[in-house]
């Protein structure tokens, strides 16, 4: 369960810096001023967002996977067991742990929808894109 453990942080670990990465090099380099309505440009950034969506589907699974380790883990559950409603709770709602596993779950959804409504929308990307680089 320990090398599941590591494999799952660092996995996280990946996905966020990699998201990371993709907002600031669109954001450095792609500017969000000025920029000349290229289709090249278009394309760049239209992968660059398609990649981010990827990136937070495997940070989202990882982290309720990591999530779902550390109950076990903290209890000295088996992985089925974690399951049940007290022991989940107790790690949520009672541990530093808990706390900042859902802060990080919120900012996973809301970069999540703010990603999948810049793929619909051409225009709101430059907006989006300054939010989720300052996130």
């Amino acid at each position: 369960m320990v090398t599941t453990l590591i494999i799952t942080r660092a996995v996280q670990i990946a996905a966020s810096i990699l998201i990371a990465g993709i907002f600031t090099f669109d954001f450095v380099t792609l500017g969000f001023t000025g920029r000349s309505e290229s289709n090249h440009l278009h394309e760049i950034e239209r992968r660059l967002f398609r990649l981010a969506f990827w990136s937070l589907i495997a940070a989202l699974l990882s982290a309720l996977l990591w999530f779902w380790l550390e109950v076990a883990s903290m209890n000295e559950l088996s992985l089925k067991n974690a399951l049940s409603t007290p022991a989940w709770a107790a790690v949520l709602f009672e541990t530093q742990f808990g706390r900042v596993w859902q802060l990080r779950l919120c900012l996973i959804a809301a970069a999540f929808v703010l990603v999948a409504s810049a793929l619909a929308q051409v225009k709101a990307r430059r907006g989006l894109v300054v939010v989720l680089w300052g996130w």
